[in-house]
């Protein structure tokens, strides 16, 4: 996972919810400590700027507005006081600049729905709390916050952000009886494994297609391929890498690294050797080979090694192309790695979504309060939090609820919803079904290396389209 209001958000023809949103100065502050267990805590000075709507969410029948079909307090609904929704985030490692804003709008989240549980029927009987932790991209440290939740009678979990840790506690979550909703792990390698799994995200399947086709299209012919060797970074890889071959592209290497790595000596040797032997199997063109590079933050610093050691690999005709763990996050815009982004452009694929005042209200009151920003991943997460909610609300049930969400009240409370990030339909596999893909690049603008959206892709075209895009020459 802008790391500041990922800008234009776009349109996929939509219909939005009206949520409360309550940003008001009594608004909790996101506390990031480096402890494994960290929690929120409100504020009577905090400087959260102000923003409040009186209008509550509509019906779901034929929205034309923000909407979640929130059930009345049934006569036999047995559930009552205070219901902890855990998360489980990122706020120390290499995704903190999205996991921090990610608990912060899980919170946020959390006291709109309370706010508008008050003219409900449900008013006095339930409040909503967000837990959040730090699994710091720890499958092990994920893994023990997941006991201590099931301990505590959690019975929904927003979260992991990483597949590799979802694949990880998927199963144990089954044995728990504990949901899964996810708004930012994309392996292919997961869907549909578990009814107790839900992404309300597109799957790679829908990226290594928006990928293949932007590489092949602007005259790639030789791809290697430089990716986190993990479930999200060799799924993607695998399956970009058929998809280009499909197209008639030749992926002349596959190169993972550790996703601990720090120094890239190694993988900076690969990538050079690589490139030259693409360029000599291209028969001496080079504007038809090009380094594909599947990661999160820790790219930031193969880029900056890279200027040290390799520095012809960051002058390429064709540009580094990214993907949705580096598209539009701030740590390459920051003073630190600016200048290597912007030699590469990067431009890198993000799923659409749609932009509207209220996700705009909303990315406003995350960048006041957060130092990451707001992306489709934050505001993702914070339609995760009205999903659990409501669909804790249609079961109704203090006693057996992670049965009854995972037999099919998650699933049907998302396709009828319309978030803040447009309608959130799953496919059979428990995943969003995929639509369209943003493309971003890092381009100066006013002299400051900036994150800006480049073009697009469709599935309904499978073409790239540009609107600022600039080659690298």
């Amino acid at each position: 996972m802008n790391e500041l209001t990922r800008k234009a958000i776009s349109t996929i023809a939509v219909v939005i919810i009206v949520v409360i949103i309550v940003i008001a100065a009594g608004v909790g502050v996101y506390l990031a400590t480096t402890t494994s267990k960290t929690t929120t805590t409100s504020s009577s000075t905090s400087s959260t700027s102000t923003s409040t709507s009186s209008i509550a969410p509509t019906s779901c029948t034929s929205p034309s507005t923000f909407c979640f079909p929130a059930k009345p307090k049934g006569s036999n609904a047995t559930l009552s006081g205070t219901v902890t929704i855990g998360v489980i985030t990122d706020l120390t490692s290499s995704l903190s600049a999205i996991g921090i804003p990610i608990g912060y709008a899980t919170q946020l989240a959390a006291q709109n729905i309370n706010t508008w549980l008050a003219g409900t029927q449900w008013a006095g009987k339930i409040t909503f709390k967000a837990d959040v932790v730090d699994y710091a991209l720890k499958s092990s440290q994920a893994l023990t916050d997941l006991s201590t939740f099931a301990t505590d009678g959690v019975s929904v979990v927003i979260g992991p952000l990483d597949s590799g840790t979802v694949g990880a506690l998927y199963s144990t979550a089954a044995s728990d009886n504990i949901v899964l909703i996810s708004p930012s792990s994309t392996s292919v390698l997961l869907a549909g494994v578990s009814n107790y799994l839900y992404r309300t995200v597109p799957n790679d399947a829908f990226q290594a297609q928006a990928d293949s086709q932007e590489m092949y299209q602007d005259g790639v012919r030789n791809l290697i391929i430089v990716y986190t060797n993990q479930a999200y970074g060799s799924g993607l890889a695998n399956a970009t890498a058929a998809l280009f071959a499909a197209k008639g592209g030749n992926v002349t290497a596959k190169i993972p690294y550790t996703p601990s790595t720090t120094s890239f000596g190694p993988t900076l040797q690969s990538m050079d050797s690589a490139w030259t032997t693409a360029v000599a199997n291209a028969g001496g063109n080079s504007s038809s080979v090009a380094f594909q590079v599947i990661g999160y933050q820790e790219v930031g610093t193969l880029l900056q090694q890279a200027s040290s050691s390799y520095p012809a690999l960051l002058n390429t005709t064709q540009p580094w192309y990214g993907t949705d763990g580096e598209a539009d996050n701030n740590a390459f815009t920051n003073t630190t790695f600016a200048t290597y982004s912007e030699m590469v452009r990067l431009p890198s694929t993000f799923y659409e979504t749609t932009n509207t005042s209220a996700s705009a209200n909303i990315c406003s009151a995350i960048n006041a309060n957060t130092s990451g920003g707001c992306d489709p991943y934050t505001l993702g997460a914070y339609d995760d939090t009205w999903l659990a909610a409501d669909s804790i609300m249609q079961c109704g049930v203090s006693s057996g609820l992670g049965t009854c969400l995972s037999s099919g009240a998650v699933a049907q409370v998302a396709n009828e919803s319309v978030g803040v990030t447009g309608p959130m339909t799953l496919g059979s596999d428990h995943d969003r079904i995929g639509q369209a893909y943003l493309i971003y690049d890092v381009q100066t603008i006013s002299g400051a290396a900036t994150w800006v959206i480049a073009g697009n892709w469709t599935v309904t075209t499978d073409t790239v389209t540009w609107n600022q895009y600039e080659p690298k020459f």
